[in-house]
């Protein structure tokens, strides 16, 4: 055996995957910091004057570089070279402790070769944009730029957190995402445990159709064509109309919305997610399902004693990358349906439809990257709770 996870304690591979991120980080912060000296030495200054300007602390507005009074510069620009030091160590470290064997490489250098462009995208589109989390600290100017612009420390977390509304957007982002992950993988895991069992034919086929067809349409579109449905001369009031019962304003009461949103969220996307568990259902071992035939089990208990517990995996799965992203509201569904309709705000009004009102009322582009900021490490903390919890109480279920 030659596994990495035969060879090697599971203690040793933990701290190699922790150097070899502290590694990598340390890698990035080096080259951001070499990024502002060479945009400081780009003009009239050199890289020695830049070096001494830096050492003399304030010394470098002086010379008319402004940026590095912001103290986030400072740190990348200052450490620079430590930061490439101890990178390069961590790594080294990391590549001791894990035990890589390196002739791996040479032998199958092709397969490594493939992960190139994926590794690409990831440090391009994923890694460097993470600079951008220094708005989130500054009164942003576009003219000043990304780094020129004022530092402000944490004034713009309080522009959100001492608004009237933060716990209002943050508690209805919550719940109508926990509405949505749970119905959907819910209707999902339905959707495919019914099509598998159909087996082939041309009804499964058109309806699978159907059913993954929604997931195309805009949200636009959709919220255009619901206004024949729930308007205020809709499908759904002509109906209750005919049958003795009063009118629905359902765009001045805000307390139908949440169902409505679940309703339209499933129409549009349980079809979709199962194509996920159909896969998973198809990879399953048929010899498991032949010997609960013989046994005498009926279709029902197939799918209760079989498909759902081996679906398990899978669900727990899906669930905690769609934690992940629980605190970020869908703004283009929310958006395209409510708009600017204030009277439903109360259960409507998500983090991602409240910034965007802010970000056209006050143009602070600073108090945006604050709330996304605030969006993504709470999403984080619960995907870090969430795994612990599941790896507590099956292992073999977690991410990591």
């Amino acid at each position: 055996m030659n596994s990495l996870q035969t060879k090697v304690p599971v203690w040793r591979r933990k701290l190699a995957i922790l150097l070899g991120i502290v590694g990598v980080v340390a890698l990035l912060f080096a080259l951001v910091g070499f990024l502002f000296v060479s945009q400081a030495s780009g003009g009239e200054l050199t890289y020695a004057a830049v070096d001494e300007a830096l050492q003399a602390g304030g010394a470098a507005e002086a010379l008319g570089y402004t940026p590095f009074g912001n103290p986030f510069v400072r740190f990348f620009a200052v450490n620079r070279v430590f930061h490439t030091i101890y990178g390069l160590v961590a790594l080294i470290l990391a590549a001791i402790f894990g035990k890589i064997d390196f002739r791996d490489f040479r032998k199958n250098w092709m397969l490594y070769l493939l992960t190139v462009p994926a590794l690409l995208y990831l440090l391009v589109f994923k890694y460097v944009p993470m600079a951008g989390i220094v708005i989130a600290f500054t009164k942003f100017n576009p003219i000043q730029g990304l780094f020129g612009s004022e530092w402000i420390g944490l004034d713009n977390f309080k522009f959100f957190f001492r608004g009237s509304q933060w716990k209002e957007v943050t508690f209805n982002t919550f719940y109508l995402n926990a509405l949505f992950i749970i119905t959907g993988t819910a209707m999902s895991v339905l959707i495919a445990v019914a099509m598998t069992e159909l087996r082939k034919g041309i009804y499964v086929r058109i309806s699978q159709s159907v059913m993954i067809l929604p997931h195309f349409l805009s949200w636009v579109v959709v919220a255009l064509f619901s206004i024949a449905f729930i308007g205020g001369n809709g499908v759904v009031n002509r109906s209750l109309g005919a049958m003795g019962f009063g009118t629905v304003a359902f765009y001045n009461e805000p307390s139908y919305w949440p169902g409505i949103f679940v309703i339209i969220r499933i129409w549009k996307g349980a079809g979709f997610g199962a194509v996920v568990y159909m896969a998973a259902i198809t990879g399953m071992d048929t010899e498991i399902y032949e010997a609960a035939i013989i046994d005498g089990a009926s279709q029902l208990q197939r799918i209760w004693r079989i498909t759902l517990p081996l679906l398990k995996d899978t669900v727990i799965l899906m669930t905690l990358l769609a934690i992940g992203g629980i605190f970020y509201g869908d703004f283009a569904m929310i958006f395209a349906f409510v708009g600017d309709t204030a009277a439903l705000f109360p259960t409507t009004d998500v983090i991602d439809t409240y910034v965007f009102r802010a970000l056209r009322t006050t143009n602070r582009m600073g108090m945006t990257a604050a709330v996304g900021l605030y969006q993504s490490f709470i999403g984080f903390i619960l995907v870090i709770i969430t795994n612990a919890v599941v790896k507590r109480v099956n292992p073999e279920s977690a991410i990591f």
